[in-house]
């Protein structure tokens, strides 16, 4: 279970760096390289956007953004890294280290028919990392509320047919 990470309040000069994230409402999950796991939360409205964490290298295993919709219903994506590192962040004593994150969500599809059966192929990630191998990006889930939601698709042929249709399972 991460350790919560909130405000970091006033500067000490204990050995802490500080993290800060252009998410908005959202949380950052960090492993240090020793193994242990933080998760740096960001409510909405909060003012100090820093979080102190201890001077070192860490690994983003994962995030969530958050948005609400015009009835202020609550959504968010969340995003977690699969295996080998994602990406790294060098935290240094008395310093702020900024943690860009593209809320973008990325569909790629693609169909194909042979034989009389048709193959669908769908992904749908997070914030992209290019030359990063299959296994090291990082994958999306899709939530309203506390419900995770399914992600339903449709192929259609030339004249806007209904081909195949379903929902994808997470995973």
């Amino acid at each position: 279970m991460p350790a919560p990470v909130s405000a970091a309040g006033a500067k000490d000069g204990g050995g802490a760096g500080y993290v800060t994230s252009d998410l908005g409402e959202g949380e950052l999950t960090l492993r240090a390289r020793g193994g242990k796991l933080y998760r740096l939360k960001w409510p909405a409205g909060e003012r100090d956007l820093r979080r102190a964490l201890p001077a070192g290298t860490y690994e983003v295993r994962g995030y969530r953004v958050v948005r609400r919709d015009a009835m202020g219903e609550r959504w968010f994506i969340s995003c977690t890294a699969g295996h080998g590192v994602y990406r790294e962040i060098a935290v240094k004593a008395g310093e702020e280290t900024k943690v860009r994150i593209d809320p973008a969500v990325r569909v790629s599809a693609s169909a194909n028919a042979r034989g009389g059966e048709r193959k669908v192929g769908l992904a749908i990630q997070g914030e992209p990392r290019p030359g990063l191998p299959k296994e090291r990006r990082i994958g999306l889930s899709v939530y309203r509320g506390s419900e995770r939601i399914p992600i339903e698709y449709r192929v259609l042929d030339s004249q806007d047919a209904v081909v195949a249709k379903g929902a994808l399972k997470y995973g």
